[in-house]
This record gives structure tokens, C-alpha cells and sequence, in this order.
């Protein structure tokens, strides 16, 4: 998921300008992975508005089809770091393909 995390944040911030000054360990929890996906985001989201950190590396301890544990690490945010406001991920779109080396997604964001 590291990928498509990072992604994710190089629209909210200068992910490539976030250091590693603060961590947190992140849980998500769904019925399938589908759904796990889109929740695993947004928790990431609930960082940015409740904890008020960017993030930019994700290291994840565990992963299953319904649950996901990582740590995530970032600073705080600083209006120089920032770009666009994300407020959701939707389900418009959304793909999610399993492929060898592992899967690939399609999401939308509300912003």
C-alpha cells in the first residue's frame, strides 16, 4: 500500500519536502479489502485533519483482507508544505486489481 499512500499525499502536500519528525501507529478495519482500502485512506486523511500531521513514508506491520497496522511517520503541517485540501476518498471509479507483484488501485478523491 505504500505506493498508492504516497500518491495520495503528493496531492494533499510536498510529500517529497515531509521529514520523519513525528510517527503514529494507524489501524484500519473493513468487511473485504475493497472496503479496506478505502478505509485504510481514510484514516490517512484523519491524520492530516485531527492530528495535523503530513505523512510521507507508511510502514506496514500488518495486513490482511479485512485488517491493516502500520506506522506512519511525517511533521506537522506548515502552510509552505501544503497543496490540496483532500476531504474524502470516494467509491467513484474505484478499482482495485491484484497483480503479481501486488495490486494496483483506482480511487477518487473529494476535495
Amino acid at each position: 500500500m505504500c505506493i498508492r499512500d504516497r500518491a495520495m499525499f503528493s496531492i494533499i502536500c510536498k510529500v517529497e519536502q515531509v521529514e520523519e519528525k513525528d510517527n503514529r501507529i494507524i489501524e484500519a478495519e473493513a468487511e473485504n479489502l475493497d472496503e479496506l482500502m478505502i478505509a485504510w485512506l481514510q484514516e490517512l486523511i484523519a491524520v492530516v485533519d485531527t492530528d495535523e500531521l503530513f505523512l510521507s513514508r507508511f510502514k506496514i506491520q500488518e495486513i490482511s483482507d479485512t485488517h491493516v497496522k502500520a506506522t506512519v511517520f511525517g511533521e506537522p503541517i506548515t502552510p509552505a508544505k501544503g497543496e490540496t485540501v483532500v476531504k474524502s476518498v470516494t467509491y467513484y471509479k474505484f478499482r482495485l486489481e491484484k497483480r503479481k507483484d501486488g495490486y494496483v488501485t483506482t480511487v477518487s478523491l473529494d476535495i
